[in-house]
């Protein structure tokens, strides 16, 4: 089975990639690979144009240093039995040599980055509210000062009066650092919010890549579509396109032949059971994967 299945975008400095899909289309093992955990059987996952699959010892610790994580639930991903700063200092004791006093200044340094005091180091997670345990797990990644953060859900399980001062904390991080973020997330509005440009995965391809903006206003892709129309509007009495899908996602250990799309796809052809699309550009900075935008079928930019 390919999980992932020929997947290709950039991310570069000072900027965030949004992927988006519904569950199961391979976001999770995309971010798997980029952290390292798992290996590519195909393919290069390239940092500072270094193949990360060829990194061992000290080149493979360095690159640990560079990558770091954020995950859903910070109750989960952070050690009941740990102290905050415990915490927060392990990235620094594991993967850079410095010493014990460099450590405490570096813990109140991210700590403070993060809107919490130097002496919310001493507590325990269950001793914080939600949001101040997802700026924990944030002032950890943050420890040794790393190029990308994969940021897996990060609000996710926060209630919506904390989502947008954490959404802020990370634009704001990112414009004094030069951080640079993967966002993985269900909501929508998240990713509109944060990401600068957003990849569309269905069945572990990606069927559409652009700016942001560019995605939200003109969709192009047919499930790009039918995400976005049953996603929760912000405003419910605004006029809005209904598109239901029908039928179920293929097995991904036998996907459909030509367009994995095709079998739930409403603007469907003859072709598209047959030969699969690739991705093309069809206009500036969107990239889309469907027979639609083809030279014999391409519609008005929007229809």
């Amino acid at each position: 089975m390919r999980a992932v299945d020929g997947i290709s975008f950039t991310i570069g400095r000072g900027e965030t990639v949004g992927l988006v899909g519904e569950s199961g289309c391979g976001k999770t093992t995309t971010v798997r690979l980029l952290l390292r955990l798992e290996r590519p059987t195909a393919g290069r996952i390239l940092l500072d144009g270094r193949d990360v699959g060829e990194l061992s010892g000290q080149s493979l610790q360095d690159y640990r240093t560079k990558v770091q994580a954020v995950f859903q639930d910070p109750w989960s991903s952070l050690n009941p039995r740990r102290r905050a700063r415990d915490t927060i200092a392990e990235a620094l004791i594991v993967n850079r040599q410095v010493s014990s006093a460099q450590t405490r200044e570096r813990v109140a340094e991210v700590l403070q980055q993060v809107g919490l005091p130097a002496e919310a180091g001493g507590r325990y997670p269950h001793e914080f509210s939600g949001g101040q345990r997802q700026r924990i797990a944030l002032a950890s990644a943050l420890a040794s000062r790393p190029e990308l953060i994969v940021l897996d859900e990060p609000v996710s399980a926060l209630d919506v009066s904390i989502r947008a001062q954490i959404m802020n904390l990370l634009k704001d991080l990112q414009s004094r650092h030069g951080l640079a973020y993967l966002l993985v997330a269900h909501n929508l509005a998240t990713v509109r919010y944060i990401a600068h440009r957003t990849a569309v995965m269905y069945l572990g391809q990606i069927v559409e890549y652009a700016g942001t903006e560019s995605v939200y206003r003109t969709p192009l892709h047919p499930y790009t579509k039918a995400l976005f129309a049953a996603a929760l509007p912000a405003d419910p009495d605004a006029p809005r396109e209904t598109l239901v899908l029908s039928g179920e996602v293929p097995s991904p250990i036998d996907p459909p032949a030509g367009c994995r799309f095709h079998p739930r796809c409403p603007s469907a052809m003859e072709q598209c059971a047959r030969v699969a699309p690739t991705l093309r550009t069809v206009a500036p900075d969107h990239e889309v994967c469907c027979h639609l935008y083809e030279a014999d079928h391409a519609p008005e930019r929007g229809a």
